[in-house]
């Protein structure tokens, strides 16, 4: 895969018509800078994930505001709107996030974002 089909994908991922899930390959590794990683696609959804939906009203939608994208990573620029947990506190958090892909496949993410606003409003996941 090339450099427009990882932005496509990404994109899309962005836009609800791809599945994040369905994007990230078995082995991939997340890094949420000034929190931890996680390594493979089980311990993400098991131990962030799948806990983050059960916190959250409305995940709203993420809109890119810029997108760089060279050999097999893209890097993304964006802001979170309409998100809103099951306590009515809002999490509209900024990312930079940098997407590496195989064979059209996430395999790592490094995720920079207000770590500070999400240990306020998420403290069960990001307090830890």
């Amino acid at each position: 895969m090339g450099i427009e089909e990882n932005k496509s994908i990404v994109q899309k991922i962005h836009n609800g018509e791809l599945d994040l899930l369905e994007a990230l390959a078995d082995d991939v590794v997340w890094t949420i800078q000034g929190f931890r990683s996680f390594h493979g696609k089980q311990e993400f959804i098991q131990e962030l994930y799948t806990p983050m939906m059960n916190l959250m009203e409305s995940m709203g939608k993420v809109g890119i505001t810029n997108m760089i994208a060279e050999d097999d990573q893209v890097t993304v620029e964006a802001i979170a709107e309409d998100r809103l947990t099951k306590k009515g506190k809002s999490y509209n958090n900024i990312y930079c996030v940098i997407y590496k892909f195989r064979n059209g496949k996430i395999t790592q993410i490094i995720e920079y974002s207000d770590t500070a606003m999400a240990k306020e409003v998420l403290p069960e996941l990001f307090s830890k």
